[in-house]
């Protein structure tokens, strides 16, 4: 595997605490993986590795630190058109403009996002660590993980290929539900989710109740999804998975293949066979 470098500054050590889950989570499948704090680091050095992961967190009125990380940042610009580049950061207000910000300004210079930006809300505890560190590992096979919600001691966590949601969000009726529900499915049409993904951690924060576009985010048929809420969860010819108002065949068939699979995943893991093994079979 390739080298990649992790730098970053970091005030408080949140940012800090990121960079070494990010780091562990690169060794963990085998990249050669070096952390420099940002001072260490020039834009010299750019040119030894393959991936350079940035991490910054939100200063001022969202934007980066300007006394140490952004000279360096700025000195290294001319270096990134065709690098491979990752960004990632903490935050204690706003709602992450800094970061989106800071992807533009990659875009612009030709770098190549390797990766859907990382952010974090205070400090990471250790559940969100154990996250990214997760992430870091899964990505590297088309898979990422993203903690959508906490409360009562519980957490949702959700497991998902981008490619694949990227291609369920711009089904016609897919688009319909999520715009009467405030979605920017724009973002998602072109091939990026990541707006719709903050929309559903804003709503499912908001309302007691689950979005129940949730489906959408997990597969489910459109129609199926579109029937639940309108039929206000009665009224479904059969149930699984989710409560199905269309294809009751196909349905059956994919429930039967749900369970198949998580079956012997979950006996493979018992067994003691890693999520790295795991992900390669699915």
């Amino acid at each position: 595997m390739g080298k990649t470098a992790v730098v970053y500054w970091s005030g408080t050590g949140n940012t800090k605490m990121m960079a070494q889950a990010i780091a562990q989570g690169c060794d963990s499948v085998g990249a050669e993986t070096d952390v420099f704090y940002v001072r260490d680091f020039t834009k010299d050095m750019m040119d030894e590795y393959d991936m350079v992961i940035f991490g910054c967190p939100s200063m001022g009125v969202e934007e980066l630190e300007d006394s140490e990380f952004q000279p360096v940042f700025d000195s290294c610009k001319e270096k990134l058109n065709g690098k491979k580049v990752a960004l990632f950061g903490s935050y204690g207000w706003g709602d992450g403009e800094w970061m989106r910000n800071w992807v533009s300004v990659c875009e612009e210079n030709g770098a190549v996002l390797a990766d859907d930006y990382m952010i974090c809300n205070e400090e990471p505890d250790a559940l969100k660590e154990e996250i990214c560190g997760i992430d870091g590992m899964l990505k590297r096979k088309g898979i990422r993980i993203k903690l959508l919600r906490i409360w009562d001691k519980k957490a949702l966590v959700y497991a998902y290929r981008p490619s694949m949601l990227h291609k369920d969000l711009k089904n016609e009726t897919a688009e319909c539900i999520l715009q009467e529900r405030g979605y920017c499915t724009e973002k998602a049409g072109s091939g990026n989710c990541k707006k719709c993904l903050e929309h559903l951690i804003e709503r499912l924060e908001e309302y007691k109740e689950f979005s129940h576009e949730i489906g959408l985010f997990l597969g489910y048929p459109p129609l199926d999804v579109s029937g639940f809420i309108e039929n206000k969860a009665c009224n479904y010819i059969c149930k699984g998975c989710w409560k199905v108002y269309t294809d009751k065949e196909e349905a059956v068939r994919t429930f039967e293949l749900y369970k198949k699979c998580t079956q012997e995943l979950c006996a493979d893991y018992r067994r003691g066979i890693s999520l790295m093994q795991l992900a390669k079979a699915v």
